[in-house]
């Protein structure tokens, strides 16, 4: 009786044994591998849920940099509208007989000067590539900044005068005087003088300079308009 209980002690611990083996074998070669491929998944989730913020918030962003966008774009173009897309001699001829016509005062010459070239940069245009792709395209061109001078001798009263400076100055296109000449003719009673102005383009940009129409002008020897 008592061998047969000795034998039933053996058999549980060989059984006892066995389990702890597997218990061994399983941590080692089952559990562990799981922890480490769980930390593996735990580590690569948050990265992804990282990335997934940032594209959240740039989602919810994309309306404010559209915004931006173009608000910068409008602002650069309000710059840039107010300089010429290219100054000819054509083009001063035709703003100095329109200034003769409406403030009825004699030009008798005109003299043009070369462009120069004051300044050129580098600018970033963006465009939106439409709703389907989400994205924006920069690109860049070169913008210049170019300066010449129109000088034109006159004769005219002091009102005359004065209505020629309000003109020149509310011109449409970036221009200012750089210098003017006032003498009293005895003669004619009037002012006679010189003035000569700075006119500004800017090329580069997708506007397209235009020639003016001039075949209406006269040119003429002693007055440039035959007036």
């Amino acid at each position: 009786m008592e061998k047969k209980k000795g034998n039933e002690m053996q058999i549980f611990l060989l059984m006892l044994a066995l389990v702890v083996i597997i218990v061994i074998v399983a941590i080692n070669y089952l559990y562990r591998p799981l922890l480490a491929e769980r930390q593996a998944l735990r580590d690569e989730n948050f990265e992804l849920n990282k990335r997934y913020i940032e594209l959240y918030n740039m989602g919810v962003n994309e309306d404010y940099w559209k915004d931006e966008i173009n608000k910068s774009r409008d602002a650069i173009s309000k710059v840039l509208d107010r300089y010429s897309a290219g100054n000819t001699p054509e083009k001063s001829i035709k703003f100095v007989s329109d200034m003769e016509a409406d403030l009825e005062m004699r030009v008798p010459d005109v003299t043009f000067s070369a462009p120069n070239l004051l300044t050129s940069v580098t600018m970033p245009m963006v465009q939106d590539m439409g709703e389907e792709s989400g994205s924006y395209a920069i690109s860049y061109y070169d913008v210049s900044l170019l300066k010449e001078t129109l000088s034109f001798n006159y004769s005219g009263d002091y009102d005359q005068l004065k209505r020629m400076s309000d003109y020149i100055n509310a011109n449409a296109e970036r221009m200012n005087m750089e210098s003017i000449t006032v003498n009293y003719n005895s003669e004619t009673n009037l002012l006679d003088g010189n003035i000569v102005l700075n006119l500004y383009a800017v090329t580069g940009t997708d506007r397209q300079y235009e020639e003016p129409d001039i075949t209406g002008i006269r040119l003429g020897e002693e007055n440039i308009f035959a007036n």
